[in-house]
């Protein structure tokens, strides 16, 4: 594992302009919440697959991610961890006017697809229309 990759989905939700990563957000959980349980329930996920997700994070990446032990509280992230997740901090806020711009133009383009999709079915009726009145 050395190389990034960016993608990105669709949906409906109103949403800032991020480059979000799956293992930034459930750090991010984690430190912000201070356990794994308190973490996996704000991220609806459950306790089992956080920690498995975290652990096979680590494996993947080669370094402990978090502070792992049975007390009372909680966990905590490994200052590699948080080191990390300072560094992505810095990075989103450097270039969050150019993520925006990106984020607008793809929207653009969705909304152009949809259009076209639009008028493509509206021809498709027309046609259609005319084959049920001939």
């Amino acid at each position: 594992m050395g190389q990034l990759t960016l993608h990105y989905t669709f949906t409906d939700k109103a949403e800032e302009a991020r480059i979000e990563h799956p293992l930034v957000t459930l750090l991010r959980a984690v430190r912000d919440h201070g356990s794994i349980l308190a973490a996996a329930k704000q991220q609806q996920l459950s306790y089992r697959y956080y920690w498995g997700e975290l652990k096979r994070w680590e494996k993947d990446l080669g370094v402990e991610l978090v502070i792992w032990g049975r007390t009372s509280k909680g966990v905590s992230l490994t200052p590699q961890s948080l080191a990390f997740l300072d560094a992505e901090e810095k990075v989103q806020k450097k270039f969050s006017d150019q993520i925006a711009q990106i984020k607008a133009h793809l929207n653009q383009s969705v909304r152009l697809l949809k259009r076209q999709t639009a008028q493509h079915t509206d021809h498709q009726t027309a046609d259609q229309a005319e084959l049920v009145a001939a």
